[in-house]
């Protein structure tokens, strides 16, 4: 399994998995990657401090396709040829159930941002199973009414709605409040067939890959999810594979495709080319971008008398990957600021005891809210990207 910096677009390492790996999501907190491996129907742990296969996981038969909980305790894996979903207790690595009635030959699996269900459906099949994952059970099905199988899933990051392709150019969404069809998109016509979806972090794109019958180049359709409707395509310079992938960096601006030429196309989402090719070992399938973290925000006010400049510094704040971009103050007067950079003054016209508020946000885009587009969290946001201080502000003397 190729390892790719997405700072230099290039493969770093190699990472030794089961047999013809198929897929791989990563937990919320960037610490493990769970690799289903088709061939010997088990799923590799990935420790990503070592990038060492820490546990091997027996799941059901040909498992494909993998999504990890928002809360990043459980796993689940579609096993294809058993027709079930294996779930995994992440903190001990071990099999704790088995999901039956998954549908025939099951391979795509998208939980909720909330947890509360996972959407599970396969080639085989017209319809999308709907669990219930505190029961740990099928709890009812999605009927498409078509006659092609489905494909591939996608899930919108505020939950409402999932989005799955069928065979033949069309991609319904899916309610999740009602678990119904709501409204049904056509996707480059019939000389193609969308092969994946993958939705943008930002949650205004879906994008699908296509291919020709010939299946000699693929390309991506990006559909505007306001008016679900296609806006343009992207072309690939190869064909995408039997088993494609694309993903997208936490900030949204660089999208990663699996092309069958032992290569993975970066694309540029602003200008909807793909801007370079990053050659691997093997074919690529299923790719996942690690999740960008929460900053840790840290502040020191030094006070100065009503009338003169109180100084803010957030120099001692902290982030995993990349930068601190953004510091969004409110200043407890009313008054609120947002800087490019950690250190501020602000005047207070009135002496007193102040609370100010600091939200960080990552040059990935990761701040105090989460991201989550079904399989693998983007932007692991929560509480450390905000902290409070107090300003004791004296009267002038």
């Amino acid at each position: 399994m190729p390892v790719i910096d997405t700072a230099t677009n290039a493969v770093t390492r190699t990472i030794t998995a089961g047999d013809n790996p198929a897929s791989v999501a990563i937990t919320p907190d960037a610490t493990e990657a769970y690799v289903v491996n088709m061939f010997s129907s088990d799923v590799s742990v990935i420790d990503l401090a070592t990038n060492r296969v820490v546990a091997t996981i027996n799941v059901g038969c040909f498992p494909v396709g993998v999504a990890i909980a928002p809360n990043g305790r459980k796993a689940y894996v579609a096993n294809d040829c058993s027709s079930d979903v294996s779930v995994i207790k992440t903190r001990t690595n071990k099999l704790t159930g088995t999901i039956h009635d998954a549908g025939p030959e099951p391979e795509y699996v998208d939980i909720t941002p909330n947890g509360a269900k996972a959407y599970v459906t396969g080639p085989m099949t017209t319809d999308v199973r709907v669990i219930d994952t505190a029961a740990g059970r099928v709890t009812a099905v999605v009927k498409t009414n078509t006659r092609y199988s489905l494909i591939a899933s996608a899930m919108s990051p505020d939950g409402k709605f999932l989005y799955v392709a069928n065979a033949c150019c069309q991609v319904f969404v899916i309610s999740t409040a009602t678990d119904k069809v709501v409204h049904t998109i056509t996707v480059n016509g019939p000389e193609s067939s969308p092969d994946d979806l993958a939705m943008s972090p930002d949650g205004t794109k879906l994008y699908a890959i296509t291919s020709p019958n010939f299946r000699l180049r693929s390309s991506i359709s990006v559909i505007d999810t306001a008016t679900d409707k296609v806006t343009s395509h992207i072309r690939l310079p190869h064909y995408a594979g039997d088993f494609p992938g694309l993903f997208f960096t936490p900030d949204g601006k660089f999208g990663y495709v699996t092309l069958n030429d032992r290569s993975v196309g970066v694309i540029d989402t602003a200008t909807g080319a793909v801007v370079r090719t990053v050659g691997v070992r093997g074919v690529p399938r299923g790719p996942a971008v690690t999740p960008d973290q929460a900053p840790v925000a840290k502040v020191k006010v030094t006070p100065a008398p009503a009338g003169h400049r109180t100084h803010f510094d957030a120099s001692a704040s902290t982030v995993r990957y990349g930068t601190i971009a953004g510091f969004a103050w409110n200043f407890g007067d009313g008054t609120t600021a947002t800087t490019s950079t950690p250190v501020t003054t602000h005047v207070y016209t009135a002496p007193g005891t102040y609370t100010v508020k600091l939200t960080e946000t990552s040059s990935g885009g990761t701040s105090a809210t989460e991201v989550f587009t079904g399989t693998t969290m983007s932007r692991n946001g929560g509480p450390s990207a905000v902290t409070t201080a107090k300003a004791k502000i004296r009267a002038p003397a």
